[in-house]
């Protein structure tokens, strides 16, 4: 008998796990793994997120405007919000992850719009692309930050310019405005920051900026003045109209020069005076009764009528000193005959004026003037306007003149001999 087989039980088996997996399925996977690689790169190269506090952002649009530095977009303004008290807004503003470690204490911005003043028309950009946020700070890095308070105008000045910022004084401000040029022998060299009232109310204060190498000749001999407007002066060769430039003309302006030698650096705390005009300025040397001054007298013996205390003294052409005073002083003769009456005239000279070192002491002004003396050196009064009859000092070189000396020791100061006017 033949027996049957039992019959095979047949089982399916699960397939490896590798082999359910399809190729198919790799697709979102590698989808998901891209997203993700771009979003922590995104993250990573995102940038800073900085708050800048301004009273008012007319033209700001959150998502749109652009914080540019030169002329190059750095950032973008991602949000606009008020400030606890509602006195401000907040631009929260993100920065490119390589500019933000240059944001420190030194970096400022400001809204760029189009400005008019009597210079002209600036940020015309502005009209076609928008109002833009530009900032402005130097190329080192330091400790950054991420609060700033933003200015409500432009500086006239961009932070960070090569040069010297100068502080001045004046009773009022005039025509003078932020803006307005700074000259230097006809060249504009710099420019008005600000004016402002000063803390006493007594004066305005001017805060001022020479670019760099014009602020070299800054020193504490430099002298301010100021050119707005014009002048007209009238003397024997006609009249003479004087316009330093067209735009201190119209919106006024500064002119500088060293008005003597021998000047030292300037201190922090230096504030300078604005003059009037330039005259005033120069003349000015000469109204400080400085310790190197040097009084001298002169006895002329025939009749100067027009002669007053604050007229210049000359030499070569240049003014040396000023009349101090005058007095009569009378000479009594041996025999006791009538007095001889003559005109004392005290003068005070700037050594320095005459080329001499600023350090030069007393005696040695009085040395070089007595060797001028025996060179033929003498004193003189001469006219300086046939139309006005304004009179002049000049201590004129004349080495034709008869021998005279120079008395050191006669009081109440050392005399200089005279010529006949």
């Amino acid at each position: 008998m033949t027996e049957t087989p039992e019959e095979m039980q047949v089982e399916d088996r699960p397939p490896p796990l590798w082999r359910r997996v399809s190729v198919v399925w790799l697709v979102p996977l590698l989808a998901v793994v891209v997203s993700l690689a771009v979003a922590w790169q995104s993250l990573s190269e995102r940038g800073v997120l900085v708050t800048i506090s301004f009273e008012e952002t007319a033209g700001i649009v959150a998502g749109k405007t652009a914080v540019k530095f030169r002329d190059v977009d750095v950032g973008l303004v991602e949000d606009l919000a008020f400030s606890a008290d509602l006195s401000s807004v907040l631009v929260s503003a993100r920065i490119r992850k390589e500019i933000a470690p240059f944001l420190d204490d030194d970096a400022s911005f400001w809204i760029a719009r189009p400005r008019v003043s009597p210079r002209g028309i600036s940020e015309l950009d502005t009209i076609v692309s928008g109002v833009y946020i530009e900032g402005s700070w130097d190329g080192t890095p330091e400790a950054a930050i991420v609060d700033f308070v933003g200015l409500e105008t432009a500086p006239e000045v961009r932070p960070n310019s090569a040069g010297t910022s100068v502080r001045l004084s004046a009773p009022d401000a005039g025509s003078l405005a932020a803006g307005a040029p700074i000259l230097f022998r006809g060249i504009e060299v710099g420019q008005i920051e600000r004016v402002s009232l000063a803390e006493t109310g007594a004066s305005v204060i001017v805060d001022a900026f020479v670019a760099a190498p014009h602020d070299q000749r800054l020193t504490t001999a430099t002298r301010f003045w100021n050119l707005s407007g014009f002048s007209v002066s009238l003397d024997t060769s006609g009249v003479t109209l004087d316009v330093d430039s067209l735009a201190s003309l119209v919106e006024g302006g500064l002119g500088f020069d060293i008005v003597y030698s021998g000047g030292g650096p300037i201190p922090e705390e230096q504030i300078f005076q604005i003059f009037t005009d330039e005259r005033a300025a120069r003349e000015s040397v000469f109204n400080q009764r400085l310790q190197q001054e040097l009084r001298l007298s002169i006895e002329f013996d025939d009749q100067i009528q027009g002669l007053q205390a604050g007229d210049p003294v000359q030499f070569r052409g240049l003014r040396v000193g000023e009349v101090e005073s005058l007095t009569i002083t009378a000479l009594e003769e041996a025999d006791g005959s009538p007095a001889d009456v003559r005109l004392l005239t005290n003068i005070v000279i700037n050594p320095g004026r005459l080329g001499l070192p600023g350090q030069a002491g007393r005696e040695a002004a009085l040395d070089y003037i007595e060797a001028a003396v025996a060179g033929g050196l003498r004193a003189r009064v001469g006219v300086t306007s046939m139309l006005t009859g304004a009179l002049v000092v000049e201590l004129a070189e004349m080495p034709e003149a008869a021998p005279a000396a120079f008395l050191r020791d006669a009081r109440p100061h050392p005399q200089l001999p005279h010529v006949a006017s």
